[in-house]
């Protein structure tokens, strides 16, 4: 094979991290179809897509306190920090034919915006795809604050109660 033609076969990441779900062997096509992914990527440094209603992030801004509870970590309160809006997202960028992504971020529900927020633990393991809910801390409102706390806090204590009905 040319050399021209091996260089074309390089990947590079765009940060460091891991490769997961590698779908690429020796002789075969990156990728028939163009829409479907042949890796799946992650970041070493970890984050949090937020989702919020677009009203809800009108005092939303970079570097106010956030918290999150995570239903994987019953009882525990994750420290966070606003890292920025995501005012512009990809829901266009769905496979023609409707089908869902196989790797990636699942589509921003409409009407709703993301929120990176950056985890002050870096030590603590987040799973892709893992559910909780949280609160981001604005300028205003402060006594809100206090309550949204505590409803917090007492709603991370409920998820050590695992309830199956069947």
């Amino acid at each position: 094979m040319p050399k021209w033609q091996l260089d074309q076969t390089i990947y590079y990441a765009p940060a460091n991290g891991t490769v997961v779900s590698l779908a690429l062997r020796p002789g075969t096509v990156a990728s028939q179809i163009v829409m479907q992914p042949v890796m799946t990527f992650v970041e070493d440094e970890q984050w949090i897509l937020a989702i919020y209603q677009q009203n809800e992030v009108r005092a939303v801004k970079p570097g106010q306190e956030a918290e999150i509870a995570m239903e994987m970590y019953p009882g525990r309160i994750i420290k966070c920090k606003v890292d920025s809006i995501m005012w512009a997202t990809a829901q266009g960028q769905l496979p023609i034919g409707g089908a869902s992504n196989s790797a990636g971020v699942a589509p921003i529900p409409p009407s709703s915006l993301a929120v990176r927020l950056l985890v002050d633990d870096k030590d603590i393991f987040l799973a892709s795809g893992a559910h909780g809910g949280g609160a981001i801390y604005t300028d205003s409102g402060h006594a809100i604050h206090i309550l949204r706390k505590i409803i917090l806090r007492v709603g991370s204590k409920l998820d050590w109660l695992i309830l199956k009905l069947h």
